[in-house]
This record gives structure tokens, sequence and C-alpha cells, in this order.
């Protein structure tokens, strides 16, 4: 047999159970610009723990506009929040002991949820809050773009763009430009506390180029970019400001950035001679040529004065040597003979 007791009148602003799936999620309502509910997290049978999910319908009056989602606790138990879409697939996520938030959003006008999980506490309270803060501002990122798909898009600036952003906790931000006209080289610089980040990524959302450092700031130097939508993966914390200025087209005969890999070396042919430059410690380029037969090869790289390189030579993915200078300015060379196949 099965028995129900009525606990009580309900009360406006509290969580209405059950509430643990997208199909039964309680639905929010703003009050002006906010909203204000209390729940807990409780037991649901041994080793279960409770899921509170919420329905945030954003219209078009609060559409577009800075959104902040603040989740406060009365004790240290760890509380996760996420913001999801009507499929459950979380668009961006924190979690904190005690309270935590999630700022800077602008959404879209249409249905949200908004998950609280954690530790269950049937004895600690706590209250989910939405502030609608403000208007967006262009070129300031627009959360959540933690995924390429959900990347902020940069503001022009003159011939090229910038924008600025705040990374908060468990935070990671994706921005994205249009490019237009004939490909060239491009400066990408980052400014922010000290930690940031920031990576060139291809379609696939895997970085080609990335950059922690410089002296101003992490640089990424000569990108090579063709027309279309180029993407930028930014990590850290707290403030930073992404510029990308336009250098013009590159020499014939420099390389090509990205080519810090293997599967993305330039070709080179026999007694032709190429320039580059390596803009960091960690940069080094790749260039890959043929021989048909055997044949007696001289390399060499040269470097300026106040520089010193090392060059690496492999025969189809097997070291031949590497040859490292003991002090700037000296060249790094090769002589020898080399067996037909291919080299990098």
């Amino acid at each position: 047999a099965v028995w129900t007791t009525a606990t009580g009148e309900r009360i406006a602003g509290q969580e209405d159970e059950p509430n643990e799936s997208g199909a039964t999620a309680m639905l929010l309502a703003f009050d002006g610009d906010s909203i204000a509910v209390s729940g807990r997290l409780a037991l649901r049978g041994e080793g279960a723990s409770d899921r509170d999910l919420y329905r945030l319908p954003i219209d078009d009056a609060h559409a577009g506009r800075f959104t902040d989602i603040r989740l406060l606790g009365q004790g240290t138990d760890e509380r996760r929040l996420c913001l999801l879409d009507m499929t459950e697939t979380e668009l961006r996520c924190v979690s904190g002991n005690g309270g935590t938030a999630l700022n800077d959003l602008v959404l879209a006008a249409g249905d949200y949820l908004i998950a609280v999980s954690g530790v269950p506490a049937p004895d600690s309270p706590y209250l989910l809050r939405v502030e609608v803060t403000g208007e967006a501002v262009s070129g300031f990122e627009q959360e959540p773009n933690d995924r390429p798909d959900l990347a902020s898009p940069l503001a022009p600036d003159g011939d090229g763009w910038t924008g600025s952003g705040r990374l908060g906790t468990e935070d990671i931000d994706h921005v994205a430009v249009t490019i237009s006209g004939e490909p060239q080289l491009w400066r990408i610089d980052l400014t922010g506390e000290a930690g940031v980040t920031v990576e060139l990524l291809e379609a696939t959302g895997s970085a080609v180029m990335k950059s922690d450092s410089g002296p101003n700031g992490p640089v990424i130097n000569d990108a090579y970019l063709v027309p279309g939508t180029q993407m930028l993966r930014i990590a850290g914390a707290g403030d930073y400001t992404v510029t990308l200025t336009p250098l013009g087209p590159p020499d014939p005969q420099q390389e090509r950035e990205p080519n810090n890999a293997l599967d993305r070396s330039q070709p080179i042919r026999l007694a032709e001679t190429r320039t580059g430059r390596l803009a960091t410690a960690g940069d080094y380029d790749a260039y890959r040529f043929s021989l048909q037969g055997e044949t007696a090869v001289r390399i060499e790289t040269t470097a300026p004065d106040d520089a010193q390189v090392a060059l690496q030579l492999e025969w189809q993915g097997v070291s031949v040597t590497t040859v490292e200078t003991t002090g700037p300015g000296e060249p790094a060379v090769y002589t020898g003979t080399l067996q037909a196949g291919d080299y990098a």
C-alpha cells in the first residue's frame, strides 16, 4: 500500500518536486529582470542523489542581454551549476563549495534548463538567482562559448579584429572572425592576467598554433589565414583582450605558419632557400624534401646574432641526426650522403 501525507501549503519561490529531468523541470518566471527560487538537494533512495532542474524561458525582452545565474548555499557542500539546452546538453558548468555562478551569459530567445546538483544536504537549502544585468557589448565575449560551435564574434577594428572577455571558474572561451579578401599573414596578440593562453584552431577544433608567452602577453606571429571563419580558443583566468592584426601577403620564399608539425611541413627543393622566423622558444618550422636516388647534400640553417638554432633531420619518420649549435649566431650545418626517400 502507498500513503501520501500533506505537509503544508506550497510556498511561492520554492522548488517543486519532482524536477529531476527536463520533462519535469520547474518553470521559472521573471519578476522584472530577476528570478529567485530556493531548493534543497535530498537523497532519493539508497545511493541515489538529487538533481534539480529548472526551465528558464528567455523572451525577446531578455534575449541578447548580459545575464548572471548565481547559486548561493548556507553550508560548504559542493554544488554544481549548469546551463543546459532543452536536450539536456551542457552549455556551461561550474562547481563550488557553498556557492558558485555563471556570469556574462548572453542568451538567444528560447527555453533553457538550469541544473543544480551535488552532495545531498536536505537540511541545507540553496538559493538560485537569475539576474539580467545590462545590455551586451559588441566585442565582449558572450557566454556560453566553451565550445567552438558557440564561439563569440570579435568586433572589427580598422583592418583587423579585437575583442575582450573574462575567464571565470572552469572557463574556456572560443572567439571567431570571418576573414575576407586575399590570404595573408596575421599577428594574434593576447593581453591579460598571467597564465592565459591562445590557440588557433582548425575546422576539427584541434589547435594548430598556440602561445602562452610574449613580451606583453601571448603572441602568435605570421599565422597564414585564408578567407573564411577563423577560430581562437582562450584559456586561463581573469580579464583579457585579443587582437588580430593583418601583416600583408607573405614573401614567396618565407615559411607559412602553421608549420610546426610534420603533417603541416612545407616543401623545399634542392638548391632552394627558405626564410622564416621562430617567434617563441617553443616554436619550430618543418620542411620536407624527396630524393630520387643516393645524393650528397648540405643543409645549412643560419641564425641572427642574438639567436640560437638547431637542425633535426628525419628520414621517413626515423631520426637521421640532430645538429645543435653552441652559441648565438652560429649556423647549424649537416653534410652527408642520403639514400632515396622522403625527408623532413
